[in-house]
């Protein structure tokens, strides 16, 4: 019997299997977080995809469920999570090849809880809630966990192997 190995299939069981993570660290960094969202678009901020040399793969964007009822005021701009995430991770670009997960906040005011910023009198967990579990998911995949606070990015990284 021949056993034909498929890299094309095995790659798609890949992104399958990390969107499926991804989902579980939103959900992750939603249950620890340490605030409370008024409008409910901080959490509609949350999201995932997964990107494969460079290319956000399709079905793989996944938000919370949208909560939101009004937008957010910011700087006399409204918005909403929802809307920002998708637009985020849209047009956001991996800078490297092969598989890489990125978990992430869009609203812009995620900044200032984390660090704790303005009039906060201490720092509060928004998305590095999620910096836990992408660390067991790129122990999982031999990956690689790093992050961009200050554009509240969570990323694992599964670099392409070359042949030669």
């Amino acid at each position: 019997m021949d056993i034909k190995y498929n890299p094309s299939a095995v790659i798609d069981k890949l992104i399958q299997e990390l969107a499926r993570d991804g989902q579980k660290a939103i959900q992750e960094a939603y249950h620890t977080a340490e605030f409370d969202s008024k409008s409910g678009n901080l959490f509609d901020s949350f999201g995932c995809a997964v990107y494969y040399n460079g290319i956000l793969q399709q079905n793989t964007i996944s938000t919370l469920e949208p909560t939101a009822i009004t937008p957010r005021e910011w700087y006399g701009e409204p918005m909403y999570g929802r809307d920002r995430i998708i637009e985020y991770l849209t047009n956001y670009r991996p800078r490297s090849k092969g598989l890489t997960l990125i978990v992430a906040a869009a609203m812009p005011y995620y900044e200032i809880l984390e660090k704790g910023k303005g009039y906060l009198t201490r720092k509060y967990k928004v998305i590095t809630g999620a910096n836990a579990i992408m660390r067991e998911i790129a122990k999982k995949y031999s990956g690689k966990f790093g992050g961009r606070r200050k554009q509240g990015v969570a990323s694992i990284r599964l670099a392409q192997e070359s042949n030669g």
